[in-house]
This record gives C-alpha cells, structure tokens and sequence, in this order.
C-alpha cells in the first residue's frame, strides 16, 4: 500500500486519513507562552488542569505564531530561535461567538425594508424610527432657514436659506412687504426614505410670526 509522508516523519497508509468535514470549530485558547523562559517555568502547571471524560490528563496542543505544533522542548527552542513566540495552547474546540453585523449592512438593510413598505403602501413608520435613531445626528441635514406666507391656507415651507436675514429678503420679494410671513430654522431628514416629494422637518426651532407692519418696516 503506498504510503504519505506527513511532517514530523509519519508515515500513513494511503487509504488514510480520510479527509475531514469542513467545521466551523474554532480553538478555545487557553492561554500562551511569552517566550522561552515562560514555558520552562510555567508550563508544567498551566498545561496540566485539563482532564478528559475518564480523569486522565488531557495533553494540551501548543502552537506557535507559524501556525506549528510545539510538543517538546526542541519544537520550542526552534520557537525561541526562530521568533515564533507567544506560544499559544489549548485543550479543545468550540463554535465561535456570533459576530455582529456590520453598521453598514445593518444600515442599508433597514433603509431596503423601508423603501420596500413603502412602495407597497404598508406601515413603515415604527422602522423609520429605528433606522433614524440608530444613525443619530447624522440622519439630519444642516440648519437651514424656511419661509411660507400666511395668506394662502397650507402653505409649504419653502426655499431654504442659510440666515434668517436672506429667508426674509426672498419671503419680501416672493409675497409682498404685506404679507404675514411664518419663518422658521429647520433641518431636514438626511434620507429620502419617505419619497423625494416629502420632506418633513426633523428637528425646529427659532419660529416666528412676522406680519404685515414688521414686513413693511423691514423693507
């Protein structure tokens, strides 16, 4: 029978092993040795705590940072000279913990789930919520300044402008120094998760009230 040579001089029948089912098993590391010196004095107590299901000793395996197994002195005095160490051991294997989704995927998920609602003329507002607190301040645009005349019942906010003093310069020239005119400092929701054609304010402030005789005097 033909023969595969492993490292460390092992020579196996052909037929063997057979290959193994992939896993998702991970070492459970115990611990690690800092270098030489740290073996010699400490391993006889820190590899020897772990006892298999009929009490004996149960051996710890020893690798370096190449990846080899480190079984005896030599294997790590090579660790030493070669500069392989810390030197870790463990006993035996687990499943590794869960990791977390990324912000990003998350973030992207969510505004996918929305969009799709929306679309299909379902509630989504709940997980508008979500996806807007979990971005915070960065779900909200820049500070900027609204106008709307009081003349026309409904009126929409419009044209946005970085100060107060340019909203009022427009709001004269848009509907007339005797106009009552509704100013208000907003920002806007970052997203467009509610469609291009609403955009609802996300945060206000500095409202005011400005009427016809205050227009007049101001222009």
């Amino acid at each position: 029978m033909a023969e595969h040579r492993f490292p460390r001089n092992i020579h196996v029948g052909k037929s063997w092993p057979r290959p193994a089912t992939p896993t998702t098993l991970v070492p459970n590391w115990e611990g690690e040795f800092r270098d030489h010196a740290d073996w010699v004095n400490f391993a006889h107590k820190r590899l020897t705590v772990a006892h298999d299901s009929n009490g004996s000793q149960l051996k710890a395996i020893c690798v370096d940072t190449l990846g080899r197994r480190c079984a005896n002195g030599r294997d790590m005095q090579r660790a030493q000279d070669e500069g392989t160490f810390p030197v870790r051991y463990f006993f035996e294997c687990i499943e590794p913990a869960p990791q977390p989704i990324p912000y990003a995927t998350l973030l992207a998920s969510l505004e996918t789930a929305i969009r799709t609602l929306r679309d299909a003329g379902e509630d989504y507002e709940d997980l508008l919520k979500v996806c807007r607190a979990a971005q915070g301040e960065d779900a909200k645009g820049q500070w900027e300044w609204w106008a709307r005349s009081l003349e026309e019942d409904d009126e929409p906010y419009r044209n946005s402008q970085p100060s107060r003093e340019a909203i009022l310069e427009w709001a004269r020239t848009e509907y007339g120094p005797a106009a009552s005119i509704d100013v208000i400092e907003a920002r806007l929701w970052s997203d467009d998760l509610e469609g291009d054609e609403f955009m609802p304010f996300a945060e206000t402030r500095n409202h005011e009230i400005i009427g016809p005789q205050e227009a007049k005097a101001d222009a």
